[in-house]
């Protein structure tokens, strides 16, 4: 029997490491190119990108060498979950230990991992659309959201020129609770993952921030991407926050 896999659901991971030690940076920093074959993948995968981060929160010119993530599909939220024991993951989560010289002080991670199921999406990312959405969107549930673009190379100046205070106006809104700029090449390839308390508060933010509301017009009218996708998602469990 042949299985219609764009009919099933989907559950997405997306883990963000901090990596303490110069060493460890440079294990995150040599599998973008080197890629993750030769720690396990997991089961079922689907789909999978190795993002790198920028500074000031991501949304910086300059990359943040110590920030990394996954962000992978998988058919199901049992696979999903069983991607985290992984040998990828683990491999990740043993580099990203923060030192301490107190033998006392807790070893965890520094992970911080959503589980989040695609509600509304729009777009691709290299070509493909990577996320099966449900279409059912509760803007009283708390949401998370993925935005990524490739910037076309005569658009750069102007795109990052706003970047700052774009990134800067979330500060003003409390109902973000965690947000970060993620990406596969500095500069040219940029993506955001954002959390949000609930879908109406993003919504106020994506309107209301003047800032935001600048860039989204001029993306428009300038055509300054030559791809970007858009994704909403209902968050099943996070792991590695305060609080969880």
């Amino acid at each position: 029997m042949i299985t219609d896999l764009t009919a099933m659901p989907q559950t997405i991971v997306f883990t963000y490491f901090e990596f303490p030690t110069l060493r460890d940076k440079w294990f995150a920093f040599r599998n973008m190119g080197l890629g993750v074959d030769q720690y396990g993948l997991p089961e079922q995968m689907e789909w999978l990108k190795l993002l790198g981060s920028g500074g000031d929160n991501g949304f910086g010119l300059w990359p943040n060498w110590g920030g990394y993530a996954l962000l992978a599909a998988f058919p199901d939220e049992v696979s999903a979950k069983a991607a985290l024991e992984s040998g990828l993951w683990k491999a990740y989560e043993k580099h990203s230990v923060p030192l301490s010289e107190d033998p006392r002080a807790p070893r965890g991670t520094s992970a911080k991992t959503l589980l989040l199921k695609p509600l509304q999406s729009h777009g691709i990312w290299d070509g493909v659309e990577p996320f099966r959405a449900s279409g059912k969107y509760d803007r009283e549930q708390e949401t998370v959201v993925l935005t990524r673009a490739r910037i076309k190379t005569k658009h750069l100046p102007a795109f990052w020129s706003k970047v700052r205070r774009v990134s800067e106006s979330v500060n003003d809104f409390p109902e973000r609770t965690f947000s970060v700029g993620v990406g596969e090449l500095p500069i040219i390839q940029q993506a955001t993952v954002s959390h949000w308390t609930s879908g109406r508060a993003m919504e106020e933010y994506a309107y209301k921030s003047r800032y935001h509301a600048e860039v989204v017009k001029l993306t428009r009218e300038k055509g300054w991407y030559s791809e970007e996708l858009f994704c909403r998602f209902g968050v099943l469990s996070k792991l590695g926050f305060d609080g969880n």
